[in-house]
């Protein structure tokens, strides 16, 4: 089963890939456990954890990137990246399909 950040990769692939010439999209999954001693007695233990999708679009010729960690806004994540290319630099070749 994909977890949730695999579909809304997914998701944001579709929704990119009908308006850029050329979409990556990368997740980012992150935990992180933190171990607190104090006079060698085990004083606490924190895990914390996030995740993130990243697109990067070559839109009219020049490369646009964004990145979030709400998977509830991914259509703003698209149209940040799709907006960026305006400022990026020109792309003289083609994400791998």
């Amino acid at each position: 089963m994909m977890e949730r950040a695999e579909l809304a990769a997914e998701q944001v692939l579709g929704l990119a890939g009908r308006r850029a010439d050329s979409v990556e999209v990368i997740v980012e999954t992150v935990q992180e456990r933190t171990v607190e001693f104090e006079n060698n007695v085990l004083k606490s233990v924190n895990t914390e954890a996030s995740r993130g999708i990243g697109l990067r679009v070559i839109h009219e010729g020049h490369i646009g990137f964004s990145c979030t960690s709400d998977l509830n806004a991914l259509e703003v994540l698209v149209e940040r990246a799709l907006a960026s290319a305006a400022f990026g630099q020109e792309a003289k070749f083609v994400f791998p399909s």
